[in-house]
């Protein structure tokens, strides 16, 4: 698994996923669940620097923006 990530998308990501805990901690049922997982998926991409989604796509930030 190469990385497909930046140094900023993997802050912004960790910044997002940081927010949706937060929102999760202060919501109930179904919202809270969606919530914390889309939490977990973004701090996860951002610790390990790839995304699935980005491999489907063709895309990779970490080139665009490392060099």
């Amino acid at each position: 698994m190469n990385q497909n990530e930046s140094t900023l998308d993997r802050i912004v990501r960790t910044l997002i996923g940081a927010a949706l805990a937060f929102g999760a901690i202060n919501t109930m049922g179904t919202l809270s669940i969606v919530m914390t997982a889309l939490s977990v998926l973004m701090v996860v991409t951002a610790l390990v620097g790839f995304c699935p989604l980005y491999r489907v796509l063709g895309l990779s930030t970490s080139r665009l923006m490392d060099q």
